[in-house]
């Protein structure tokens, strides 16, 4: 199975998120599970410095990470898409019809609701509480993943 986080730029959260469900899913031994991150709209840069700090926390590297755009291929090809808004998961439902059966946010596939709010440019301590909300929200996808 393949899964994509998607945030607005691909520069702080999926990028996060995509590397603590990675370390969540290896913890588990769950090696079959591809994980992935693009962004609604983005343009080829680097991970944020604060996002790499704040994952430097974790003991993960996001230093080497390049924001893609999300296509339409790359929802073809995975089975989950977890975006990080309830608007963001709004907008791919209408962009990409017919996926409505993969597409949720990253809380509603862990049974919160809750939503990660974007800390670019919000100082360093923004990101930090978000990683924060990921891992714990990443831990619990991990989890349910590897049930499955």
């Amino acid at each position: 199975m393949k899964i994509i986080f998607v945030c607005s730029g691909n520069t702080c959260r999926s990028p996060m998120a995509e590397a603590l469900l990675r370390s969540a899913l290896v913890t588990r031994g769950s090696h079959n599970i591809e994980v992935d991150s693009a962004g609604i709209s983005c343009q080829g840069e680097r991970a944020s410095a604060e996002a790499v700090r704040a994952m430097q926390n974790y003991g993960l590297d996001i230093n080497f990470r390049m924001s893609k755009q999300l296509d339409g291929a790359m929802i073809r090809t995975c089975g989950l898409v977890l975006t990080m808004t309830n608007a963001q998961k709004q907008y791919l439902l209408e962009e990409l019809p017919g996926y409505e059966d993969i597409i949720f946010t990253l809380g509603e596939f862990c049974g919160t609701g809750e939503e990660v709010a974007d800390p670019y440019r919000m100082g360093y301590e923004e990101y930090v509480r978000c990683a924060d909300q990921l891992d714990r929200l990443t831990q619990c996808a991990a989890e349910k993943l590897s049930r499955e």
